[in-house]
C-alpha cells in the first residue's frame, strides 16, 4: 500500500514537471513572441479573415504553393514534386521549386479546420514564433538562463532579414530548424551517444523540407562547431581507447541519418539538375550582402527612412538586401563577448560562426555602398568553386540569417553577464536594453494582398470544356495568375516557379511562338488548349468570346487539325 502510494506521489511529481516545462520552455516563449509579432505588425492583426499576410508577387506564389500540394496528395493521389498543370501539356519537375514540403503538410491538417486565408497567415505567424521559440532554447541551453535567452529569441526571430523575407519568401523565413540543428548538435558533441546522434539528422531532414540552402547552412555551422570542439572530442577519444571507433561509429550514424533524411530530396535536385539543367538561378555577384547592410536600418526598418541614401543604392532588390541586425543588438553581443567569462561561456564558436556567415554572405564581389570594391575574389567564390551546387541559389545575402542567429545569442550572453551583477540597477539596464531594441528592429507596415474572387475565374472553371488554359489576364503579375489558377482550377500554360528545366523552357518557346504567330488550331490540336484568357484591351477578335467583363475576355479557341 505505502510502495503504491510513493509510486502515485513520484507519477504527479514527474507530470508536475513536465507541464512546469511545457508552459516556461513552450508555452510561455510561444504566447511572448505571438503577442510580440502583433504588436510590432499592427494592425495587421484586424486583416486576420481577408488579406493573405504577404505581397502580390512570390507571396501569392507561396499561396499556390499550398493549394498545390493539397491538390497534388488530397485530389489527384500523386506525388507534389511533378505537375502537369504548370508548363502545360509537358508540365515540370517541382525539385527545383521552394515547395516545403512540411509547410504543405502542415497546411493540408489546418486547412480541414480553417479557410485558405487563415491557414496561410497561421503559417506566416507561426515561423516568426517558432524561430523565436528553438532561439531562445539555444540560447538558454548556451548561456543556461532564462531571461536573457528569450531576449535572444527575440533579436533573432525579428531582426531585418526574417521582416525582409517575410513579405514573399515563407521558405525563407521557416528558420526555426537552424537553431534547433545547432542545439541538437552541440548536445551530441557535448555527450556523442547515440540516443544523440539521430537527431541532428533528422533536423536536417526538417531543414531540406523548408528550404535547401538551409541545409548547407546547418552543415557550414556543424563543421564550425566540430572545430571548435576538436579538443573536447580528442579527450573522449582517450577516454575509449579500448574502442577506437567509439566516434567514429556515431558521426557515421549522423551521416546515414542525414542521408535517409535529406537524400530524398537533395538526390532527385540534383539527378535532374544534371540531366536537365535548371534555369533562373540568381546572379551571386548581384544577390549579396553590402558591407554596411548588417549595421544600417533599411527599407523594411522604420529606422530607414534616416537612412535612404545608403540603402536605395544596394545592388539587389529589397527582400535579399535588408539583413540589419540592430545596432542594440550588435552593441549588446560586443559586450557579451568582452564580459562572457562572468557567464562561464566560450564564444569563440559564435564569433567565428559571426565571421565566417558575415564574409560568405558579401558574396563574389565586394559591395560598399551598393558600388564594387573588388573582382570576384571573396571567400564565397572559393566556396563556391568547391560546392557547384550552390551555384542553383546565386543568394550569399541569405546566409546572414547565420550571422543573425550567432549576435543573438552573443547577445543573450551579454545580457546574462548583466544579470550575473546580482544588482538593482542590472533590471533598469536590461529593460532599457529591450526598449531600444524594439524600437530598433521595429518594421514598416507589414506587406499583405487582399483576398480576390475575380469573377472571370469562377466563369473559367464552370466552362464545359476540359483542357488547359492559356492565361494573360496579369501579364505584368505571373503570380497573379498562379493564384487565379487555385480559383478556376485547370492546368495553365507556362507558371512562375523558382527553377525551371531547360527542356521545359523550349516547350514554353514552341508554345509561345504558336500563340504570336496565330496558330491557334495547334495550340488546341498539338497541346490541348481550349481557352485564352485575355485583359479586355488584348483581345483577338477572330476568335469567339465565352465570357467578357470590364477587365477580361476568356476566348475560346477553334478544333480541328491546323
Amino acid at each position: 500500500m505505502r510502495e503504491s502510494s510513493m509510486r502515485r506521489e513520484n507519477l504527479k511529481l514527474t507530470a508536475r514537471r513536465l507541464w512546469d516545462a511545457f508552459l516556461l520552455s513552450l508555452a510561455l516563449p510561444a504566447a511572448l513572441y505571438t503577442f510580440c509579432f502583433f504588436v510590432l505588425t499592427y494592425p495587421l492583426i484586424w486583416k486576420w479573415n481577408s488579406y493573405f499576410y504577404a505581397d502580390n508577387l512570390d507571396g501569392l506564389q507561396n499561396e499556390w504553393n499550398l493549394w498545390w500540394f493539397r491538390k497534388a496528395i488530397v485530389e489527384l493521389h500523386q506525388s507534389p514534386w511533378f505537375t502537369t498543370w504548370l508548363h502545360a501539356p509537358q508540365g515540370t519537375t517541382l525539385f527545383g521549386h521552394t515547395l516545403q514540403p512540411l509547410v504543405g503538410t502542415i497546411g493540408i491538417f489546418l486547412g480541414v479546420i480553417f479557410p485558405r486565408v487563415q491557414v496561410y497567415n497561421l503559417i506566416i505567424t507561426g515561423c516568426f514564433v517558432s524561430c523565436g521559440v528553438t532561439a531562445f532554447w539555444l540560447a538558454r541551453y548556451v548561456t543556461g538562463q532564462y531571461i536573457p535567452a528569450l531576449i535572444g529569441g527575440f533579436a533573432f526571430t525579428f531582426t531585418g532579414f526574417h521582416f525582409a523575407h517575410a513579405r514573399g519568401h515563407m521558405e525563407l523565413i521557416s528558420a526555426e530548424f537552424l537553431p534547433l540543428f545547432l542545439l541538437v548538435w552541440l548536445r551530441f558533441l557535448d555527450k556523442p551517444t547515440f540516443c544523440r546522434v539521430i537527431a541532428p539528422g533528422v533536423v536536417l531532414g526538417l531543414a531540406a523540407c523548408s528550404d535547401f540552402n538551409f541545409v548547407f547552412y546547418c552543415i557550414l555551422a556543424g563543421c564550425i562547431c566540430v572545430i571548435f570542439y576538436l579538443p573536447r572530442l580528442a579527450a573522449i577519444a582517450r577516454q575509449h581507447r579500448g574502442m577506437p571507433l567509439y566516434l567514429p561509429l556515431r558521426f557515421g550514424v549522423f551521416v546515414m541519418a542525414a542521408l535517409i533524411c535529406c537524400g530524398p530530396l537533395l538526390i532527385p535536385l540534383e539527378i535532374h539538375d544534371m540531366q536537365d539543367p535548371f534555369v533562373g538561378a540568381h546572379d551571386a555577384a548581384v544577390y549579396s550582402a553590402d558591407l554596411g547592410s548588417a549595421f544600417v536600418p533599411g527599407g523594411v526598418s522604420m529606422l530607414g527612412r534616416y537612412t535612404r541614401a545608403f540603402w536605395s543604392k544596394l545592388t539587389c532588390e529589397p527582400s535579399e538586401q535588408d539583413v540589419y541586425l540592430g545596432l542594440t543588438v550588435v552593441a549588446m553581443a560586443v559586450y557579451g563577448v568582452v564580459r562572457h567569462r562572468s557567464v562561464n561561456v566560450s564564444v569563440g564558436l559564435w564569433i567565428a560562426l559571426a565571421v565566417v556567415s558575415y564574409a560568405l554572405s558579401l558574396g563574389p564581389v565586394l559591395h560598399f555602398h551598393g558600388i564594387a570594391r573588388t573582382g570576384p575574389m571573396m571567400p564565397y567564390t572559393w566556396l563556391e568553386t568547391l560546392l557547384p551546387p550552390l551555384k542553383l541559389g546565386g543568394c550569399p545575402s541569405r546566409i546572414s540569417v547565420l550571422l543573425a542567429l550567432a549576435v543573438s545569442v552573443l547577445a543573450s550572453v551579454g545580457v546574462a553577464a548583466i544579470c550575473n551583477r546580482h544588482h538593482w540597477t542590472s533590471a533598469v539596464v536590461i529593460c532599457a536594453f529591450v526598449i531600444w531594441m524594439v524600437i530598433d528592429l521595429w518594421p514598416i507596415p507589414f506587406a499583405y494582398t487582399p483576398v480576390i474572387y475575380p469573377p472571370w475565374t469562377t466563369a473559367l472553371r464552370n466552362l464545359p470544356l476540359k483542357g488547359a488554359v492559356m492565361s494573360r489576364a496579369y501579364n505584368n503579375n505571373p503570380c497573379a495568375e498562379l493564384y487565379c489558377q487555385t480559383l478556376y482550377d485547370r492546368p495553365m500554360a507556362f507558371g512562375y516557379i523558382s527553377r525551371v528545366p531547360t527542356s521545359v523552357t523550349q516547350n514554353d518557346d514552341l508554345i509561345l511562338g504558336c500563340a504570336q504567330n496565330g496558330a491557334f488550331a495547334a495550340l488546341r490540336h498539338d497541346f490541348g488548349f481550349v481557352y485564352l484568357v485575355l485583359r479586355k484591351d488584348m483581345r483577338l477578335p477572330n476568335l469567339p468570346i465565352v465570357y467578357s467583363d470590364d477587365t477580361v475576355v476568356i476566348e475560346e479557341l477553334p478544333p480541328g487539325t491546323p
